[in-house]
Order: structure tokens, then C-alpha cells, then sequence
């Protein structure tokens, strides 16, 4: 309960932000793992409170990973160019 006084984001955000990320996949939209703190960022931003929040830190988007183990990362590759031709 303490640790969770001190995250970036609330519980209930973090939440969102872990089904959004996961409605994206699922659409077949990966999202980047140096996009998360932006889109926490955003996220914060928008709470009613006055105050003006910094951006997350360097580490938060890992951190954020370890604490919801449903969101896997994956390394993603090139197309190789004998394959490109075929899709379009």
C-alpha cells in the first residue's frame, strides 16, 4: 500500500493503461515500449487535480512491465524483402 502512494500513476490508471495496451495488440498494433511513458504522461495530465506533473522516469516503462506480467514484450523483426513483395 505504501509503494502504491508513490507510483506515477493510480492504481486505477495503470489499469487502463494495461487494457489499452492490450486492445492494442490485439488489434495487431504493438506499442512500443518507449511510448509508455508518454502515454502515462498523458494519463496524468489529464487528472483534475492543478498540480503540474513531470514526465515518468527513465526506468518507470520497466517497472510498469514487472508489475503487470500479462504484457509481454517481443523483439520485433524486419520483413525480409522476398516476403515484402507479396503483401502489397
Amino acid at each position: 500500500e505504501k509503494a502504491q502512494g508513490q507510483q506515477y500513476l493510480t492504481p486505477s490508471e495503470e489499469k487502463a493503461l494495461e487494457k489499452y495496451l492490450k486492445l492494442m495488440a490485439d488489434l495487431g498494433n504493438s506499442v512500443r515500449i518507449k511510448c509508455l511513458p508518454s502515454l502515462a504522461f498523458s494519463t496524468a495530465r489529464q487528472r483534475l487535480t492543478n498540480k503540474v506533473t513531470k514526465p515518468p522516469g527513465k526506468n518507470w516503462a520497466r517497472g510498469f512491465q514487472k508489475r503487470h506480467p500479462a504484457l509481454k514484450s517481443r523483439r520485433v523483426r524486419a520483413i525480409a524483402w522476398e516476403r515484402y513483395d507479396k503483401i502489397i
